[in-house]
């Protein structure tokens, strides 16, 4: 996965036009450019890597090798090169960096196993990151666990204070008997996800519908006044510095809009897919018998959980707190006994 993110945010994968690199290369350098041609974008010198020697002593004996570190440098110094188009749409791009962006992320299934609450569902309370799955094995045993990522990070001062395991199958099933107890209540359920979904239309009340127009009127001014530029410069108008510095402010400009315009396309498929989950979980879930309930698989388990938007919150003192489209209610899983059994408050 972090190969793919890699991938999805390098500028070589992505389709450039001649005029949207103009601002980013020499007059001589754009000048040799095919205008129906479209270039992915080489980013040089953007690490700066520095290599020291070492001594360190062992066994009594010193023994010399080379530390190397490597920095990333301010992407004002960054200097782009044109590379041939690697083939990839760029509508694929886009939609893949929206989707990391997003952080959506499939579920693990480490050591053969599905973890229900993998993929973000469960995360520290200590430091907010997510818990990963940990397989211990013992006397040809294995033992599954949720642990904070960044518990041992670097072994330095950002550890995360948080170091308990969590058991996978406890866990997993005392935050279903948590959610489980809402799906049995059809109305309680219907009321507290139409709640949660006014919450989030609440939070930008501009219809994203309106607000996409809006910017994309504002995109397509950006663009008329590009064209003048160009004219004004064809003419003899504007010199080149000047027609330079004009694209760079607008193309800063485009791309702070595009940008949005992303933004604003997201959350409204996320409104969307809110209401289509509602009413998917409604007619699937609400009229089930507690038997059935019960004899869900995990994948089933994480789609209910990820349609309710969940977010499992484990603190050190091994006590877990459950929230999502329940209304304002938490509901709290404290730890009640030492060899691992769990007593659900409300």
């Amino acid at each position: 996965m972090v190969v793919l993110r890699r991938i999805a945010f390098n500028d070589v994968y992505k389709p450039h036009t001649p005029d949207e690199l103009e601002p980013l290369l020499s007059p001589e350098v754009h000048a040799k450019l095919d205008p129906e041609v479209s270039y992915g974008v080489w980013w040089y010198n953007r690490r700066r890597t520095t290599t020291k020697p070492v001594v360190e002593l062992v066994a009594g004996d010193r023994r010399y090798r080379k530390r190397t570190k490597e920095q990333i440098r301010g992407s004002e110094e960054w200097i782009a090169v044109p590379v041939p188009d690697a083939g990839v749409n760029r509508e694929c791009v886009e939609a893949a960096r929206a989707r990391f962006k997003e952080g959506r992320r499939e579920p693990s299934r480490a050591a053969r196993r599905f973890w229900e609450l993998s993929s973000g569902l469960i995360r520290c309370s200590e430091c907010g990151g997510s818990l990963t799955p940990f397989t211990s094995i013992y006397k040809g045993k294995s033992y599954f666990y949720y642990a904070c990522r960044k518990r041992y990070h670097n072994g330095g001062s950002r550890d995360c204070p948080n170091r308990r395991y969590f058991k996978a199958a406890d866990t997993e099933s005392d935050v279903w008997d948590a959610v489980s107890s809402a799906l049995l209540d059809p109305e309680a359920l219907a009321r507290d996800l139409q709640e949660f979904i006014e919450r989030e239309k609440k939070a930008r009340p501009a219809d994203p519908c309106d607000e996409l127009k809006t910017v994309g009127e504002e995109l397509e001014k950006i663009e008329r006044r590009r064209g003048g530029f160009l004219e004004l410069a064809a003419d003899g108008l504007m010199d080149r510095d000047e027609l330079r510095a004009k694209l760079v402010e607008l193309e800063e400009r485009r791309e702070a809009i595009r940008r949005e315009m992303d933004a604003l396309a997201a959350r409204k498929e996320r409104l969307e897919k809110l209401e289509r989950d509602k009413e998917e979980l409604l007619e699937y879930y609400a009229a089930m018998a507690p038997k059935s309930l019960e004899g869900l698989s995990g994948e089933e388990r994480h789609r209910v959980y990820q349609t309710l938007q969940l977010c499992v919150w484990a603190h050190s003192d091994g006590s877990l707190e459950v929230t999502g489209a329940f209304g304002k209610e938490i509901c709290k899983i404290e730890h009640a006994r030492p060899h691992g059994l769990w007593r659900r408050l409300g």
